[in-house]
């Protein structure tokens, strides 16, 4: 076990926390980043990442201990062309149905080799999906918290997956409280499998970023040349950001490696009717949005996700319920059937077209 060369470091007062201490947060409140050895991620191998059943497999020397632990098929999503320089990476492709399989599959493999045995969740839906059925491949015990109110379909594959669910009334924050409140501290205490707060998770999300850089840098068929990956525009829903995290994180470590000489341009899209990102006052009374997964009031790591937009060049925009719905019914046209949420992607792709000149790219996250 490699445990002892990651760390987790606290973005605000700067302290450092061994992995193994299974902290969630640092001792002052700050956020925890998490730290490992520098690696290229694709150093030993330069067969192309389709190649691959899986990424974690393709991209195991960048990934935190415990990432092959667990694994239900977690796949190589394609990247597919559109239009003329316009394309979606089809994440609604993995194992539940959203990104979010790739953070909680290295969440819950590092949880497994800590000798965690309980964990617990709080999520709308696909984060709650994930982690259940991951942690029921892992044999641990699951609690997902979840707002009044959640879709059935969501709810049904949760408990389909043997987790206990608990329906809290109010809103996302209210349901991020009621998960806290159930926690401890050890391995005999359920551990918070969150993908905001667990920093692990972002290192999941990550392999997106790498990927995205090995399908675009390919030659199209025909051509000599692949595509200008630093001018690129990667366009992604945005409620908590874990997405965008991950991403920047993944493209950071590409330009470490000398792969990128600057990360592409990320855009964070959001409902107008929830956009404290984009720094629009949320009503308190509870946002009422179509994209229900990305209709985050008052998110944990803002700061660090507006900072990693900005630090690409990208740009924070939001989206009408009007848009949201137009988009989604034109990718079912397309035969792609995702969430409203998944849609907001799309809803801002096209206004977004030659913004550096590069390809834009559509994340498609979940069904």
């Amino acid at each position: 076990m490699v445990v002892h060369r990651w760390w987790e470091v606290c973005a605000t007062c700067g302290r450092v926390w061994g992995l193994d201490e299974l902290r969630w947060v640092c001792a002052c409140g700050g956020l925890l980043d998490l730290i490992g050895p520098r690696s290229d991620p694709v150093a030993s191998d330069r067969r192309p990442a389709d190649r691959y059943r899986s990424p974690l497999a393709r991209y195991a020397p960048a990934l935190p201990p415990g990432s092959g632990r667990v694994d239900l098929g977690l796949t190589v999503t394609p990247l597919l062309e559109v239009g003329r320089g316009t394309f979606v990476k089809c994440e609604f492709e993995q194992p539940t149905g959203s990104f979010k399989d790739r953070g909680a599959a290295v969440m819950i493999g590092a949880a497994a080799e800590l000798g965690v045995t309980s964990v617990v969740v709080d999520s709308s839906g696909n984060a709650g999906k994930a982690a259940a059925a991951h942690a029921a491949a892992a044999g641990l015990r699951c609690t997902v918290y979840v707002p009044a109110g959640t879709a059935p379909a969501k709810l049904e594959a949760i408990t389909g997956y043997g987790a206990r669910v608990l329906e809290v009334p109010g809103g996302r924050t209210e349901t991020a409280a009621a998960a806290q409140a159930a926690l401890g501290t050890g391995s005999e205490h359920p551990w918070y499998a969150s993908h905001v707060h667990q920093p692990v998770f972002h290192h999941g999300v990550k392999t997106l970023a790498f990927e995205l850089w090995e399908q675009l840098t390919r030659p199209p068929r025909g051509t000599d040349r692949g595509r200008p990956v630093e001018d690129a525009t990667v366009v992604v829903p945005a409620g908590n950001g874990t997405l965008v995290l991950g991403l920047w994180l993944g493209f950071s470590e590409l330009v470490a490696a000398g792969h990128l000489r600057r990360p592409p341009a990320l855009v964070a899209v959001q409902s107008e009717r929830c956009a404290p990102l984009a720094g629009r006052r949320v009503d308190p009374a509870g946002p009422t949005t179509a994209a229900a997964g990305i209709a985050i009031p008052a998110p944990a790591r803002a700061a660090q996700v507006r900072g990693a937009v900005l630090a690409t060049g990208g740009r924070l925009v939001t989206v009408g319920e009007g848009e949201i719905e137009g988009a989604r019914e034109h990718l079912d046209q397309l035969g792609w059937a995702v969430e409203p949420t998944a849609a907001v992607a799309w809803a801002a792709a096209d206004r977004l077209t030659g913004h550096r000149g590069g390809p834009v790219v559509a994340l498609l996250t979940g069904r």
